[in-house]
């Protein structure tokens, strides 16, 4: 088994800030890696999208924590979490 996942740039370190890559891409690159090792691994390691909600918490502040508490309100899924998260964007332009 081989486990591989996203970079994701956590705060307070050398590369925070850095930018995650676009989620399609990564599913594509993803598929081409579990297509090269069929047959002689299996590909394990988190998704993608759920890197995505790891990256935004990563380089959140308070607005993530309000979004994590507002997501699990909404049952935890990765549709909450978006919507959770777009919300505080949205808020987070209107006080800017």
């Amino acid at each position: 088994m081989l486990t591989a996942a996203p970079f994701v740039a956590k705060r307070n370190t050398p590369l925070d800030g850095s930018a995650f890559e676009d989620v399609a891409l990564l599913e594509e690159k993803r598929a081409r890696l579990r297509t090269g090792l069929r047959g002689h691994a299996k590909l394990a390691g988190e998704s993608p999208k759920w890197a995505w909600i790891e990256y935004r918490l990563a380089q959140g502040g308070f607005a993530a924590g309000r979004a994590a508490v507002n997501a699990a309100r909404a049952g935890g899924g990765f549709a909450a979490w978006k919507t959770a998260l777009s919300r505080e964007d949205a808020q987070s332009m209107i006080q800017s």
